[in-house]
């Protein structure tokens, strides 16, 4: 019988190439992919490990995601969690892992012939689909399409089956723009990131190979993309090149065309402010996030961010020129020491900038941060108290912010 699989995601744009990663090795071992869980055989969930909130999150998803699964299918659990807390996932979860620097669990799936190595690199096995992952694929498709009939009825299924095969979908993208990964892993040692522990030592993409990519994208239709990196102003560092190379290599390119620069660190912001501005200059920005983290130096220095914050928004500010450049920022609530005044300086800075969004979160220890050994915490009741305050200072909010809050148990009778 056709073996079926499906995907919950609930882990960052970092992330999807990954997946895509992963869904392609199952492809090739004769999987079908299917976005009714009752009916597969795997369940592949990916999550988030940024926070003590999203960790929580995952470990509700996980035990939903049971409900409703056929006796002998198996979960497997992807993403961040396994690596920034995986004593939390062990509470509720037995089963297989991978992270994003170690894929080789994948290859104890039963039945899987094409090997992969922990990066996803394949071992064994030929590329090509042979006779019996081509019979698998067969009868998964048969399985798929008669679970769709039975839901949907027979032309309903079959149109939207059709429709499925003739759509032609580039591997990675987003719903408006094209995530082109250039980079993955990050050699920064921010003192409350867990993050850097799931995915290891900064591997960069060939310049060449990112190019290519990239005017494939172009040539297929993309006008609108994204740089994904785990951190990308440090794109290049381990192969040679950098990030001003790579701005030069897109300002080359004379198509039309915007991108948007994501998780740019304030430091490099700096280092890398005249190339960013030349390609500002040339209408070719669309969107730059650098996550400030907080607006007072102290607190930088003890999440070791350290920059020079006054330069970092008269710089920012200079990019607010380029009308048609959406700027976005990060703070962090209660880092670990902070007072009333330190938080006021965030506050400042954001408006200052006057950000089109900014995402704001509200500080929580991970397991084996620096942060989390720091003394002088602040207590829940001062976080939420400087949460309100700045919802109510005229700051413009990304999308679910208050729904984070909520999951750490927050709500509005906690403000003291």
């Amino acid at each position: 019988m056709g073996k079926l699989y499906c995907v919950a995601d609930i882990s960052c744009n970092r992330r999807k190439e990954e997946i895509e990663k992963v869904g392609f090795f199952l492809r090739k071992n004769g999987w079908v992919k299917t976005e009714n869980k009752a009916i597969a055989d795997l369940v592949f969930f990916y999550t988030c490990g940024l926070s003590a909130a999203k960790v929580h999150e995952a470990e509700s998803i996980l035990a939903k995601l049971r409900e409703g699964l056929k006796e002998d299918a198996e979960i497997i659990v992807g993403g961040c969690v396994p690596s920034t807390d995986k004593e939390s996932l062990n509470n509720v979860f037995d089963g297989m892992t991978i992270c994003p620097t170690d894929f080789s669990a994948l290859n104890n799936i039963k039945g899987v012939r094409i090997k992969v190595s922990k990066d996803l690199e394949f071992l064994k096995g030929d590329l090509h689909i042979d006779l019996r992952a081509r019979l698998s694929i067969m009868m998964g498709l048969m399985r798929l399409a008669f679970a769709m009939m039975k839901q949907y009825g027979i032309f309903a299924a079959i149109r939207r089956q059709v429709s499925k095969m003739m759509k032609r979908v580039p591997a990675v993208t987003s719903d408006e723009d094209y995530s082109l990964f250039v980079a993955k892993g990050c050699p920064r040692l921010c003192s409350y990131c867990a993050i850097r522990f799931a995915t290891g030592e900064l591997k960069s993409k060939p310049l060449d190979k990112i190019m290519r990519e990239f005017k494939k994208a172009l040539k297929s239709g993309k006008k609108k993309f994204e740089l994904n990196a785990d951190s990308v102003g440090d794109y290049g560092l381990d192969i040679g090149s950098n990030f001003g190379e790579l701005m030069d290599a897109f300002g080359k390119v004379d198509k039309e065309f915007t991108i948007a620069i994501l998780d740019l660190h304030p430091t490099m912001f700096l280092k890398y402010f005249d190339w960013v501005d030349r390609l500002c200059k040339q209408n070719k920005v669309h969107d730059i996030y650098i996550p400030i983290q907080s607006g007072n130096p102290r607190i930088l220095d003890l999440m070791k961010r350290p920059c020079d914050i006054a330069k970092v928004k008269e710089k920012m500010i200079e990019l607010k020129k380029y009308k048609n450049v959406s700027l976005q920022g990060c703070i962090i609530i209660g880092f670990p020491g902070e007072t009333d005044e330190e938080f006021q300086d965030s506050i400042q800075f954001l408006k200052d900038i006057d950000y089109e969004d900014n995402y704001v979160h509200i500080y929580s220890d991970m397991p084996n941060t620096e942060s989390s050994m720091m003394s002088d915490k602040n207590d829940k009741a001062t976080m939420l108290r400087r949460y309100e305050k700045i919802k109510n200072s005229n700051i413009k909010f990304a999308r679910n912010l208050t729904e984070r809050e909520i999951e750490f148990g927050y709500n509005d009778n906690d403000v003291s």
